[in-house]
């Protein structure tokens, strides 16, 4: 296979594909991994901060920083000089972590090294060390001319995203005869910085970097710009730690996280043979991310109603490198950004970087769709794949893209709804957790509709005609149903954490932080932008509440449980027989005129946001008899000024002020 020249898009479309080729995603940044080191750096400076031994880490020899050649820079005079410790934690196994430098005065490390660009990575462990808080650690820290991070805190980086180390990667360029490459760390007031280890590597001079000759194209991404790493994705293969990478110790996800379009394929051939070229060598990406890619499968009906398309989360008020030059990779993506109140220094900055903005704040919807390759696979393989999956290709509907289930089907997945199989009960009916073996063990939810239930089979069909009909990466999806000797059953994605409920005020779960709950609201508001916007006329949930915000394997929200669903008229109350939803959540409005509109899901996610902000259910009745109300007690608070009064007790003091505002 030949590794196409580059180019720069963000949306290129495509007619279906005939049935031999594969329409394969092509997303145009690099990288990947591989045993073998294609590229072999000048630089190669590992720094393992707190101690003056050398370490072995992962193959690779990590220096001390204590009388040695790495020992950093204080400025004259400075009270309070920089001092290291050893972790008596047993938790972190990787040296690494073990020990630290800590300063409540600025230093700097200086590390001499040749012309070009590098890498510098960061690596922070927040924890309690003796006299020095965790949540006292606030710095700034500077590489060259570049504000690379400000006011920075690991500890609340680490809590908001449930890490317990944070890894930082940068590039930037050094230019000078001597270079040296200055890297100062700078506590804020009252506060001190820390670091755990550095490691400053160069790269190939035209790797993200435009070359000199193509200064006077675009994007250009000069020398006077730095970039922060934010997203690597290896699509539609494993995880490529950094002793796997081709030289530059670079960190791969091969998660699924952040695709957005539904029922993608994973596939890898290791016989494919991939001709690198002079503009892509072959360090820009290794042999297995060639050989790896995700599809949309073969059914041509269906792509041609779909895209394969990321959501990446990122951050507003930055620019965004989506692509490169001399980075065509099949099945790759690297974005560069900031994060964490970083500040780049360059006034120039829009001009190089290909800016991408999110009018939500939290994540920007790639709608990519690539090349179509012919993807030369031995037929052994092929004839397995196809056999493999066979019976279920053949049963699933392509008119209404869900699938009929027998009932012999269902029993055999549920155990024959065995009482350890049962997830929830429901106004409608039991929810079982089924499995189907024959299938690669696909596991799923299964709804039995109650057969005293006031929905007949005709309603039954409907509820599924719209269902099948929706697609959004959001929203719970249909994987079919099942009618057979008058029994009604749905089957749906199963979501193995949960519900929202269950993590807000279970005690049985974990603490969701801040920015977790910010997210998985975010995701729950696209979900019902897509049924008010995505149709000539809005859907309705009509229910909508925590327990019916579910969350898949990757904490992603999705929204669930459209049964009382209805079509309304875009910006026109529709009229109702009877209120259909749940007391406290439903809009005041609708109980007093019986007319619903898309307004009326606006105001019952409303009473969610506050609940997740509150730590209180709507209607609590364990709950305090002032906060019973709790859309009434939230209102006279605010009435009065006292907004943190209202802030769930686990959550103060990890929200920022701006949140608030």
């Amino acid at each position: 296979m030949k590794i196409l020249p580059p180019f720069f898009i963000f949306s290129f479309l495509l007619p279906p594909p005939p049935p031999p080729p594969l329409l394969l995603l092509l997303l145009l940044l690099p990288l990947s991994t591989s045993q073998t080191s294609y590229y072999f750096p000048t630089d190669n400076i590992a720094v393992n901060c707190g101690t003056e031994a050398i370490t072995y880490i992962d193959n690779r020899t990590w220096m001390g920083d204590v009388a040695t050649n790495f020992t950093p820079i204080e400025p004259p005079n400075t009270v309070n000089k920089s001092t290291v410790q050893s972790s008596r934690s047993n938790i972190i196994i990787d040296p690494l972590y073990k020990t630290v430098r800590l300063s409540r005065s600025p230093f700097t490390y200086s590390f001499p090294v040749t012309t070009g660009p590098k890498f510098i990575h960061l690596y922070f462990y927040p924890k309690y060390n003796y006299e020095f808080h965790r949540s006292d650690a606030f710095f700034t820290v500077q590489a060259a001319q570049f504000t690379l991070l400000k006011n920075f805190s690991a500890a609340l980086v680490a809590d908001s995203s449930n890490k317990s180390v944070i890894a930082r990667e940068y590039c930037v360029h050094v230019a000078g005869e001597a270079p040296k490459l200055n890297i100062t760390f700078t506590p804020s007031p009252n506060s001190y910085a820390f670091i755990n280890g550095i490691e400053v590597v160069s790269m190939p001079e035209n790797l993200y970097y435009s070359p000199a000759e193509q200064r006077m194209t675009t994007p250009i991404i000069g020398n006077n710009i730095a970039l922060e790493l934010y997203h690597r994705k290896n699509l539609g293969g494993d995880d490529i730690f950094p002793s796997q990478d081709s030289g530059m110790y670079r960190n791969w996800d091969g998660s699924n996280l952040y695709i957005t379009t539904k029922r993608v394929i994973a596939i890898h051939n290791d016989s494919v043979s991939i001709n690198y070229t002079t503009t892509t060598p072959n360090f820009t990406a290794t042999d297995s991310v060639y050989q790896s890619a995700i599809i949309l499968g073969k059914d041509r009906t269906l792509n041609s109603k779909q895209n394969l398309s990321l959501q990446l989360p990122v951050d507003v008020g930055f620019n965004y490198l989506s692509n490169g030059t001399n980075l065509a990779v099949p099945n790759t993506v690297v974005a560069l950004a900031p994060e964490d109140k970083p500040v780049v220094k360059n006034s120039n900055a829009t001009e190089i970087i290909a800016a991408v903005c999110s009018s939500v704040g939290f994540a920007i919807l790639f709608s990519i769709v690539g090349f179509v390759v012919i993807w030369k696979q031995s037929k052994k393989k092929t004839k397995r794949r196809k056999k493999k999956k066979k019976t279920r290709e053949d049963n699933w509907l392509s008119e209404r893209r869900c699938r009929i289930f027998t009932f012999k089907e269902i029993c055999k997945a549920t155990d024959y709804f065995s009482k350890e199989r049962e997830i929830g009960v429901e106004l409608f009916g039991v929810v079982y957790k089924g499995i189907f073996e024959d299938e690669g063990n696909l596991t799923v939810a299964i709804k039995w509709l109650n057969s005293k239930s006031s929905q007949g089979e005709q309603e039954f069909v409907k509820e599924i005609e719209l269902l099948s009909e929706l697609d959004h990466f959001n929203l719970v999806s249909l994987i079919g149903y099942c009618l057979e000797n008058e029994e009604m059953l749905l089957v749906y994605e199963f979501m193995p954490n949960g519900t929202f409920n269950d993590h807000l005020f279970s005690t049985s779960k974990s603490l969701l932080p801040w920015r977790k709950r910010l997210e998985i609201c975010i995701g729950a508001a696209r979900g019902l932008n897509y049924l008010h916007t995505a149709f000539d006329r809005p859907i309705i949930h009509r229910d909508v509440k925590t327990t019916n915000i579910t969350i898949d394997e990757n904490w992603v929200a999705r929204v669930s449980n459209l049964r009382l669903s209805k079509l309304g008229q875009k910006n026109t109350a529709v009229s109702v027989s009877k209120l259909a939803g749940t007391i406290g959540y439903i809009d005041p409005e609708y109980v007093f005129t019986l007319e619903v509109t898309e307004k009326s899901d606006v105001y019952s996610f409303g009473v969610v946001l506050f609940e997740v902000l509150c730590g209180s259910k709507q209607n609590d009745r364990v709950a305090s008899e002032e906060k019973f109300k709790l859309m009434l007690w939230a209102q006279k608070c605010l009435e009065k000024g006292n907004v943190y009064e209202i802030i769930d007790l686990n959550l103060k003091g990890k929200i920022s002020c701006d949140c608030l505002k």
